[in-house]
């Protein structure tokens, strides 16, 4: 897997111009990608990469969240101007999309991250 190439994409799906405070999201991603991959797949593939910055993604959007706090207006209502889960929504579907391009890379651990992320 080229983790420099997994680097690019997941600077560009985060929208992020320096990921280097985020390394260990990319690190642990590609930990995980490589975990999940089938005996005797092709680690070269470059739809693992965009599958592996999909799941830095996913990892980054849910840090991101956990740390938002939600305004308030001054009579004590939450602010409605920004859903923080919207990004992590598309992060999810993301990360879904390029796990089923590289299906055939990949053991089958739905079940798993599902009953995880649900």
């Amino acid at each position: 897997m080229n983790v420099e190439q997994c680097a690019k994409l997941f600077a560009l799906f985060a929208a992020l111009e320096d990921i280097t405070p985020y390394q260990p999201l990319l690190d642990a991603a590609v930990i995980e990608c490589r975990q999940q991959l089938k005996e005797g797949a092709d680690e070269s593939d470059i739809r693992l990469c965009y599958y592996c910055a999909a799941i830095a993604n996913l990892r980054y959007t849910q840090m991101i969240a956990a740390r938002s706090t939600l305004s308030h207006t001054y009579a004590g209502t939450l602010a409605k101007s920004h859903d923080e889960t919207i990004p992590h929504r598309f992060a999810e579907r993301l990360w879904q999309e390029y796990r089923a391009l590289a299906k055939d890379l990949l053991r089958n651990e739905d079940v798993l991250f599902s009953a995880m992320v649900g």
